[in-house]
């Protein structure tokens, strides 16, 4: 019967897999791809929403705990204040009955994760 180790000279398989030149070629290929059609849904909201923020960004980002194995697409808006996840998620009107949004699924859409409720 073979013998499974769970470590590579003292390293765990995990990040001796996700480190693999082939693996980080692949998740650098998809986020790019991801990123690339999360620009075209911002782009598209832009222009139907006034209430986006010219200033709101896709940008693609190494996490910063394991930079050398993660990569992430960010939608990012410079106002703070949830911005960024109210036009993802949307967001509750206030006490008045005003403010309210539906959420645009920016990311969503580009990984093609169902939209939430």
């Amino acid at each position: 019967m073979a013998k499974v180790y769970d470590r590579v000279n003292g390293s765990p398989l995990e990040r001796i897999v996700a480190l693999h030149e082939d693996t980080q070629e692949a998740l650098r290929a998809a986020t790019y791809q991801v990123a690339a059609a999360a620009i075209v849904n911002l782009a598209n909201a832009k222009t139907h929403d006034p209430n986006i923020n010219r200033r709101s960004e896709i940008r693609i980002a190494r996490d910063e705990e394991r930079p050398d194995i993660d990569w992430n697409v960010v939608l990012s808006d410079e106002r703070g204040y949830g911005a960024a996840m109210s036009i993802e998620y949307g967001r509750k009107a206030g006490a008045s009955g005003r403010g309210g949004s539906k959420g645009l699924w920016i990311l969503h859409r580009a990984a093609g994760i169902p939209e939430g409720d």
